[in-house]
C-alpha cells in the first residue's frame, strides 16, 4: 500500500514537472521588442493587433456622432454639452479615448521599429513599407476620431513616452498636418 502511494505521488509529480514546459507560453497581447519585430510574421501580427480596438470603437463612435444632434441636448444628460465632470463618468467615453490612444501607440511603436528590422524576414509577409503605411494610417484615423469628438488633443508621434506626463492639447493645426502627414 506505501508502495502504491509513493508511486502515486511520483507519477503525479513527474506529470507537473513535464507539464511546466507545454503550459509556459509567449503572451502575444504584450507588444514588446522582444515578441514583436523579431520576424516578418511578428511584425505582421503587430499591425494587426492595431486594428484589435475597431469593433468596440465603432459601436460607441455612432453613438459620440449623435451626441451633437440627439443625446446632447436633453436635459441632464451625462453628455449635455460634454462638460467635463459629467465626460468622466461615461465608460463610452473611455473607450473612444483609450482604445484610440491604444492605437496610437502601438502604431508609433510599429512606424519606428519595423524600417529597422532586416528587409529580409518579410518574405512571407507584407513588405516592410506596407506594415508602416497601414500603422501610419491607423495613426491618423485615431486622431481623426479623438478630434472629431474632443477637438485639441494630446499629440504623440513617438514611442518614447513618459506614462507620468501630463500632456498638453496641442493646436488643431498641428494634429491636422500630423494626419495629413499620415495619410501621404
Amino acid at each position: 500500500m506505501k508502495l502504491k502511494r509513493i508511486f502515486a505521488i511520483f507519477s503525479i509529480a513527474a506529470a507537473l514537472t513535464s507539464c511546466e514546459g507545454l503550459l509556459k507560453e509567449k503572451a502575444y497581447s504584450i507588444l514588446t521588442d522582444e515578441l514583436a519585430f523579431t520576424t516578418g510574421e511578428n511584425a505582421q501580427a503587430a499591425i494587426n493587433g492595431m486594428y484589435y480596438s475597431l469593433h468596440v470603437l465603432y459601436t460607441w463612435n455612432c453613438y459620440f456622432n449623435g451626441i451633437c444632434t440627439d443625446e446632447g441636448f436633453r436635459a441632464g444628460h451625462i453628455f449635455e454639452t460634454l462638460n467635463q465632470t459629467n465626460i468622466q463618468a461615461s465608460e463610452g467615453n473611455d473607450y473612444m479615448w483609450t482604445l484610440n490612444y491604444f492605437t496610437i501607440s502601438r502604431a508609433n511603436l510599429a512606424i519606428e521599429t519595423i524600417p529597422l528590422m532586416d528587409p529580409a524576414l518579410f518574405e512571407k509577409v507584407n513588405t516592410q513599407e506596407q506594415m508602416v503605411a497601414e500603422a501610419r494610417f491607423m495613426r491618423a484615423f485615431s486622431y481623426m476620431n479623438l478630434t472629431d469628438l474632443y477637438y485639441q488633443v494630446p499629440l504623440t508621434l513617438t514611442s518614447d513616452v513618459d506614462v507620468r506626463d501630463i500632456r498638453h492639447f496641442d493646436k488643431i493645426d498641428e494634429i491636422e498636418t500630423a494626419i495629413e502627414s499620415d495619410l501621404k
